[in-house]
């Protein structure tokens, strides 16, 4: 079914340069395959979003819309 799996697989690329991640090589190597065995020529664009994404402190505040603060 490879139009359902484009879903999962969007899920994973946005967790990837978005969301917080656990540190861990393993995670790391997997994000790196995944992302050069699916969409290769694109790439380099989404592994610069991962490294960003990677080296951001994880004392970082979260955004308020992400914390469901109400104004």
């Amino acid at each position: 079914m490879p139009y359902v799996q484009v879903f999962p697989e969007g899920e994973v690329f946005r967790n990837g340069t978005g969301g917080r991640l656990r540190k861990s090589p393993l995670i790391l190597i997997g994000y790196v395959l995944i992302s050069l065995g699916t969409y290769s020529f694109l790439a380099p664009i989404y592994l610069f979003s991962l490294f960003l994404n990677w080296n951001r402190s994880a004392g970082e505040p979260k955004p308020a819309e992400e914390q469901n603060i109400e104004p």
